[in-house]
């Protein structure tokens, strides 16, 4: 394009246009500057935006609908309190969705219905509407990817493990919640190893399901661990902290690294009153340990040689040691320890170690007490007589760990009092919890606990709450799946029984996510300007460059160029020159994003703590560019260079040929 093809000629840089040339780079740099922050901090803020509503929902769901009063109010709530057949108590919608009849009141048995009771809702044709149902149905019915409904309940409770005795909210666990993994915390090395040890004496068919579903790949070595005598290398060298009284050597410590014994000296050296501390070499000949010391060797066999610093070694089962072994720590491990110049290799028995890394089987060949998914189900494992339960990681924090036994607590009505009742529990995982105010407070269990613990409350009361979760894959259809439910509702006439919420409106997550949203309307505004003011330095260029190029102007406009294509050439210098700019600010940009991690400690380790809370942003920063902030950041920035250039190519367009030359 003739336009274009002169636009891209001024654009390159001369010395004869040097003033030109270096207003054109710095424009290019204050807009690339001002795209790589834009595109930095909206990818940055909605990654974690999108992480928190993952989370929420994950917890939650897209869509809730809850009762209202009327509900409770209602003669399909309130008749199963005077029916023989409900067991004269009230039933949770889990319950109402499992019924099979719909009225269980019989006049021939039951009390009389009071008078002050609202009227049956009936349909057209007598009979009792089962709200529950029809609620349930009208949301099975939405047309979305990933539609699953289920019905939610949630409780409080006492937790008492070994270690804490913590009261707690319960929620009722969904198997079919596949989204709840996106917050579960993997299992760490020391879950595993409190799992193993948990494990009861002489229990062989434990131990062997224990390893059929865990791979210990590496073990950790505890500082103080002594080396068996058996591992000791046929030969090799390693210097080692000794510890000598009258001339025999008493104890001998052994670091990774020689350069880490020297703190290990000073630490002797305080509080071994009474003893020689020196750091000497060792060395292995014929699998004898030798200790030299100013020339003179000890005999060092006897004298136990422990590690002094915490280390990570490979190590693999010896499955052999299945068949004898009475307890975790009988099991034995074939290990590989490099101590700097010397190799301790051979089988040691799990005792006094711990597991640091493993591999799980993705689908368990045995009972865990883990959570897991099975069949496209998250299974919430009951072993040992005792129900697993979902811990928030808070919880993990103050020291619990999964396998972990204790009980769970609450009250329950009988016939002349509330009595405490206990339910054994163990730990069967952890979740982050994310921003959730009441997520480090709320446990997830089985429906039938929660509604056990439930069982002292009314379910229009505080201490029992419930209602509908619709999940599916799409959380941004949240608004749309609300409207069409409503319409649903409406229709069926059971508006008035139901409030429909979407995760934007939940009380706990309400304010933060408005909060959010009102921050980046506003920076997006802020970023308008921004751009603005740096595509301002378009103006003043092209300014220039019209000037400039007054007699080339001329000579086209001569040769026949009409003023629209004078105007095309500036204008599309100056879109030219932001296309440029954003494109250099977002390899910029993707750079930064690329190596946000690293960025993010350095500062941190500049300013003395950390630049994120972890508890509010997460392990992990979002290091993925927006494409959301990238067509903003696009568009804006062409369309403000584009416009930047119109007063200059405006100008250009109105000059006369004549005029031109004449001055010329």
């Amino acid at each position: 394009m003739f336009e274009l093809s002169v636009a891209c000629k001024y654009l390159i840089p001369r010395w004869r246009q040097l003033s030109v040339s270096i207003i054109s780079m710095i424009s290019i740099l204050v807009i690339s500057l001002v795209v790589w922050l834009i595109l930095v901090f909206f990818s940055v803020t909605n990654g974690l935006e999108n992480n928190w509503i993952e989370k929420l929902i994950a917890l939650t769901a897209p869509v809730r609908i809850t009762p209202t009063q009327e509900y409770y109010d209602s003669y399909y709530y309130q008749i199963d309190s005077i029916s023989e057949a409900s067991d004269y108590t009230h039933k949770t919608l889990r319950e109402k969705l499992a019924g099979v009849g719909v009225d269980p009141y019989d006049a021939d048995f039951d009390e009389e219905v009071p008078l002050y009771w609202p009227q049956p809702d009936e349909d057209g044709e007598g009979n009792l509407k089962d709200i529950v149902k029809m609620a349930a149905d009208a949301a099975g019915r939405l047309n979305i990817a990933g539609l699953t409904v289920a019905p939610y309940e949630t409780s409080v409770g006492n937790i008492k493990l070994s270690s804490i005795s913590e009261s707690t909210y319960l929620g009722s666990f969904d198997p079919e919640n596949l989204d709840l993994k996106k917050t579960l915390l993997p299992l760490s090395g020391d879950d595993l190893s409190n799992v193993l040890q948990t494990i009861g004496y002489a229990n062989r068919k434990e131990l062997r399901e224990f390893f059929e579903n865990v791979e210990v790949t590496h073990l950790k070595l505890q500082p103080g661990w002594r080396i068996p005598i058996h591992l000791y290398p046929k030969e090799g060298y390693l210097d080692v902290v000794a510890i000598l009284r009258d001339g025999n050597v008493y104890q001998m410590f052994a670091a990774p690294k020689a350069d880490q014994l020297l703190q290990i000296k000073a630490e002797w050296d305080e509080r071994a009153a009474g003893f020689e501390i020196v750091k000497a070499p060792l060395k292995f000949e014929d699998r004898r340990p030798l200790l030299s010391i100013g020339g003179k060797q000890y005999p060092a066999r006897t004298a136990p040689l422990q590690l002094a610093a915490e280390m990570e070694i490979p190590a693999k089962l010896e499955e052999s040691s299945l068949a004898l072994a009475d307890s975790g720590g009988d099991v034995q491990f074939v290990m590989s320890l490099n101590l700097q110049e010397a190799a301790f290799e051979g089988s040691v028995p799990y005792k006094g170690l711990k597991i640091a890394r493993a591999d799980l089987c993705d689908q368990p060949k045995a009972d865990v007490c883990w959570i897991y998914e099975s069949d496209g189900q998250m299974v919430l494992p009951s072993v040992g007589g005792s129900d697993g339960i979902l811990l928030p990681k808070t919880f993990r924090e103050q020291g619990v760990l999964v396998g972990d036994r204790g009980q769970l607590t609450y009250y329950a009505p009988t016939t002349s009092s509330l009595q405490e009742q206990r339910l054994p529990i163990h730990v069967a995982g952890f979740y982050d919890q994310g921003v959730i105010s009441i997520g480090g407070k709320l446990a997830f269990a089985g429906p039938e606990i929660v509604s056990a613990a439930g069982s002292a409350f009314n379910q229009n009361q505080g201490g029992m709450q419930a209602g509908i979760n619709i999940r599916f894959r799409d959380w941004n259809k949240a608004e749309e799946a609300k409207e069409v439910l409503q319409a649903a509702f409406a229709e069926g006439g059971i508006g008035r029984y139901w409030k429909v919420e979407t995760f934007r409106e939940y009380p706990f997550t309400k304010d933060l996510l408005q909060q959010l949203r009102s921050e980046k309307n506003l920076f997006s505004l802020i970023s308008i300007v921004i751009i603005i003011v740096a595509c301002s330095n378009i103006v003043s260029m092209l300014i220039i460059l019209v000037n400039d190029k007054k007699g080339e102007i001329g000579i086209l406009r001569s040769m026949g160029a009409s003023p629209k294509s004078i105007a095309a050439i500036f204008g599309f210098c100056g879109m030219v020159m932001g296309l440029l700019g954003s494109l250099v600010g977002i390899a910029l940009a993707a750079l930064t994003l690329k190596n946000i991690q690293s960025l993010i400690g350095l500062i941190s380790r500049l300013q003395g703590h950390e630049l994120f809370n972890v508890h509010f942003f997460g392990e992990v920063i979002p290091d993925r560019l927006s494409g959301e902030a990238l067509t903003f950041v696009l568009m804006a920035t062409v369309l403000i260079s584009l416009i930047s250039g119109v007063i200059p190519a405006i100008k250009a367009s109105l000059m006369r040929p004549s005029a031109i030359l004449r001055s010329e």
